[in-house]
């Protein structure tokens, strides 16, 4: 026996495949030559081939169809509707099977399976953390390798710029501090141009210098001048050799200032140059271009001024040890023959100026106490009075 596969195409639309047979004698065909054809009043409201099943409307076919074998509709295979396939289904399908409450109704819904409806089928739901692929597996999420806010490179794909900034500084009315500018640059640099601004009215910028970072780069040239009364300066530093530095974070300069004692208390602003003309910000790579750069400007936040300091005479040994403006006075004590006891080690006895000058002279000087002590040059403590004694 041959078999064969047949296909109805009316107006382009596919209305019905199935299998034929015919004996190898030829004697008899295996199909109805009065089979439904036309698919005019067949077609389902869904637009599938009439499967002998009842219309959407609960009519029964106006022609009413046969089996490809010939015989009456078959109870043991129905085509379905959704796909246009044979089915093993033993019951003949009247609505669409597909277990989607979101399938299609409309009968101009295109022929082919609603793709929700193929994965909803399957009934797999996966579990927190996995994604349910086109293939029907459940994959594990992949974590954003650039969910850290400081990676370098933004969710719009444009890298981090390199940022520039000066740090705030508390400083009493009177006193002096070092500013260090500083940068965290992404890229190398080997060089830079630095424009800064200030309130000339308070502040004095007494020396600028290379910071660390700059000085990394190795032979490097610092040139700028600073505008003292108008209140700004420019430099700018390069390497002569073509050296460079890495990215890093540190100070490329150091700013020394002086703040006039008569400043009011409250904060100022120390900015890079508002003017790009004059005072632009540049940092340089080692191919000559800029870095992209932000810059940050900073404050100085300045407090009353400190009470005067004693003077050196006043303060007690360990408090003039302490101070950068003092030295002490040290003696030898006397021993029990009225001479110096040479194997005893120096004392501190008092305190006075370091840039006082003392003469070259060995003297004998007697503490408020009665103590008659040997010091090596002519000054001795404030309020000591002269004795005698031997060497």
């Amino acid at each position: 026996m041959m078999r064969f596969s047949w296909i109805l195409l009316v107006g382009g639309s596919l209305l019905a495949c199935g299998d034929s047979s015919k004996d190898d004698d030829d004697t008899g065909t295996a199909f109805d030559a009065d089979a439904d054809v036309s698919g005019a009043d067949d077609a389902d409201a869904d637009g599938a081939v009439d499967d002998g099943s009842a219309d959407a409307d609960g009519s029964a076919d106006a022609g009413g169809s046969a089996d490809a074998d010939g015989s009456p509709v078959d109870d043991t295979a129905s085509m379905d509707a959704d796909d246009g396939m044979m089915d093993d289904d033993p019951f003949v399908d009247v609505d669409d099977a597909d277990a989607d409450a979101d399938a299609d109704a409309d009968a101009d819904a295109d022929a082919s399976a609603d793709a929700d409806a193929d994965a909803d089928d399957t009934g797999l739901d996966c579990a927190d953390g996995y994604t349910l692929a086109d293939d029907g597996i459940c994959y594990p999420d992949v974590a954003d390798a650039d969910a850290d806010t400081d990676a370098d490179v933004d969710a719009d794909g444009s890298a981090d710029p390199s940022i520039m900034w000066i740090d705030d500084h508390d400083v009493p009315a009177g006193g002096s501090l070092t500013i260090p500018v500083k940068l965290d640059n992404k890229e190398d640099f080997m060089g830079w141009q630095i424009g800064l601004e200030w309130d000339p009215a308070y502040f004095t910028v007494t020396d600028v210098d290379v910071g660390p970072r700059t000085a990394s780069i190795g032979d490097v040239l610092l040139d700028g001048v600073v505008h003292a009364e108008e209140g700004y300066f420019l430099y700018l530093a390069f390497s002569l050799g073509g050296d460079f530095t890495e990215p890093g974070v540190g100070s490329v300069m150091d700013v020394m200032v002086d703040v006039a004692a008569d400043t009011p208390p409250g904060s100022y602003e120390i900015a890079f140059g508002t003017d790009p003309a004059v005072l632009d910000t540049v940092v340089s790579t080692p191919l000559g271009t800029a870095l992209d750069l932000e810059v940050e400007n900073g404050w100085i936040h300045v407090l009353p001024p400190l009470p005067p300091l004693p003077p050196c005479a006043d303060l007690d040994v360990d408090e003039c040890a302490d101070d950068d403006r003092c030295t002490t006075i040290d003696a030898i004590g006397m021993g029990d023959d009225g001479c110096v006891d040479w194997s005893a080690p120096m004392e501190p006895m008092g305190c006075m100026d370091a840039e006082m000058t003392c003469g070259e002279a060995f003297t004998w000087a007697e503490s408020l106490a009665g103590e008659c002590m040997y010091f090596t040059t002519t000054c001795t403590p404030a309020g000591w009075g002269s004795c005698s004694g031997c060497e």
